[in-house]
């Protein structure tokens, strides 16, 4: 049996993600979080394709937008199946075994496609805030070091 669309979803695009938001969100010593957040950063600013000096597609970019592309066709494709359909209320009650199968798959294949955009989506909002409280926590680490020497020069006044 051949490779399908939705086998390369769950079998190649979805582990990645998932093991770099464990990697991220893992409670980790301060000194091992910054090495695994560099780590996570590494693999998701690693250039796949790169056009000019400003634009280059990196890998975490790359899935991302296999990601919702993969997410905007089976909503589509959910739509027109539940359309085409219309099965009452929701129930299958009647249709022939086929047509169930047809819906049944293409909802597996909808909440697949979910279940991988959110992954995504959620290790770029974690990468982002966690970014930012690195940032936010060197300034404080700065601002210390200029209230002690401002204190220091002070008390030699």
């Amino acid at each position: 049996m051949g490779a399908t669309v939705w086998s390369l979803m769950s079998n190649v695009v979805l582990p990645p993600g998932v093991a770099l938001l464990i990697l991220v969100t893992f409670p980790l010593p301060d000194i091992l979080s910054k090495y695994s957040t560099a780590f996570v950063s590494f693999l998701m600013d690693m250039r796949l394709f790169h056009f000019t000096d400003r634009f280059a597609v990196t890998a975490f970019g790359f899935l991302f937008v296999i990601a919702i592309l993969s997410f905007g066709t089976q909503c589509y494709e959910l739509f027109s199946v539940v359309s085409n359909h219309r099965y009452g209320g929701g129930r299958t009650r009647g249709l022939p075994i086929d047509v169930k199968a047809s819906i049944w798959r293409t909802e597996r294949n909808f909440w697949i496609s979910t279940c991988i955009l959110l992954v995504y989506w959620c290790l770029y909002r974690y990468r982002k805030l966690q970014k930012r409280f690195s940032k936010i926590k060197e300034d404080l680490k700065k601002t210390e070091e200029v209230l002690k020497k401002a204190e220091a020069e002070m008390k030699n006044e």
